[in-house]
């Protein structure tokens, strides 16, 4: 009954109209293989892990400088995908967080693409101690709260915080995302 009330992209992972978090070390957690590989999957249609996957595009936004990128690319099998769609951060620039996201969402949602912030402080441009601060943290969640309200799946990958913490608590910053 479960499969019934809820359109799952990757199960169990991610959910359509819900907001997916991924967080973990910097350079050492795989949180980009392990979201690529998720991807590949999803743009396949294939199982993930195991696991059952919805097929649909996915809008990959990345920090990453193209090169290395790409490798992750290859990595994941998808640098021949036709429905999988990199927007790179540095390539964004002279857009405000809201009205990339903006862009972003109208895509999505005229392809139903999953969508995925790697990293949500640096494409929301969150400087210094200020994902600590819960107003700048709830106004980069409010443009992809938008998003999963029309339906779409969004993935947001953060870093961890230096101190660790128990699962669903070692993010960095704000408990606001």
């Amino acid at each position: 009954k479960e499969s019934q009330l809820i359109e799952y992209v990757c199960k169990p992972w991610v959910v359509a109209g819900s907001i997916t978090e991924l967080s973990g070390k910097i350079k050492l957690a795989g949180k980009t293989t392990f979201v690529t590989n998720l991807c590949s999957a999803v743009t396949k249609g294939e199982a993930f892990l195991g696991h059952l996957t919805a097929q649909r595009p996915v809008i990959y936004m990345t920090e990453q400088p193209k090169p290395s990128f790409r490798e992750a690319l290859r990595r994941a099998r998808l640098t021949e995908q036709k429905n999988f769609y990199a927007v790179f951060h540095n390539e964004t620039r002279e857009n405000s967080w809201s009205e990339l996201v903006d862009k972003v969402v109208d895509k999505a949602i005229e392809l139903n693409a999953l969508i995925v912030v790697d990293t949500l402080p640096q494409f929301a441009s969150i400087k210094g101690d200020g994902e600590n601060n819960t107003g700048e943290a709830l106004s980069a969640m409010e443009p992809l709260q938008v998003a999963s309200s029309k339906g779409l799946g969004v993935i947001v990958i953060r870093h961890e915080r230096k101190s660790g913490g128990d699962l669903g608590d070692s993010a960095r910053g704000s408990s606001a995302f």
